[in-house]
């Protein structure tokens, strides 16, 4: 959908791919201020989502 790869991920929060990686399969958590900028980058691209929604 928005085309983005892992490592664009990880750049956006400021982490490395394999870490964005490891928390995208359930291995570690998000932080809630990571949470935050992963739905104001999807809000910003048109998308109608909350966190619940993304993360429950």
């Amino acid at each position: 959908m928005l085309n983005e790869t892992q490592s664009d991920w990880a750049n956006l929060l400021g982490i490395r791919r394999e870490t964005y990686n490891m928390k995208e399969k359930g291995h570690l958590r998000f932080s809630d201020d990571e949470k935050k900028i992963i739905k104001m980058h999807l809000i910003k691209q048109g998308l109608k989502v909350t966190i619940d929604e993304l993360f429950f």
